[in-house]
């Protein structure tokens, strides 16, 4: 006997600023793994490549996603 049923996952990412520790908070969940991550990224290095390693991330490709921004949870 077999089962189906219809599933669905949802992903999605926030970016907060945090002025006072002056750097950017990425919340992610269901991108790339499940679950929830958060990471940190200094303002300073928020460029258009930090945002190009960002859409690869979210595209599902290699990316150097957790060599620039630093993975808190």
């Amino acid at each position: 006997m077999a089962f189906t049923f219809p599933a669905e996952v949802k992903a999605g990412l926030v970016f907060a600023a945090d002025y006072k520790a002056g750097d950017i908070r990425l919340l992610v969940r269901n991108i790339r793994r499940f679950g929830a991550a958060e990471y940190r990224l200094p303002f300073e290095i928020l460029d258009q490549g930090a945002f190009e390693e960002l859409a690869r991330l979210i595209l599902g490709e290699e990316n150097r996603i957790e060599k620039l921004f630093r993975r808190v949870a």
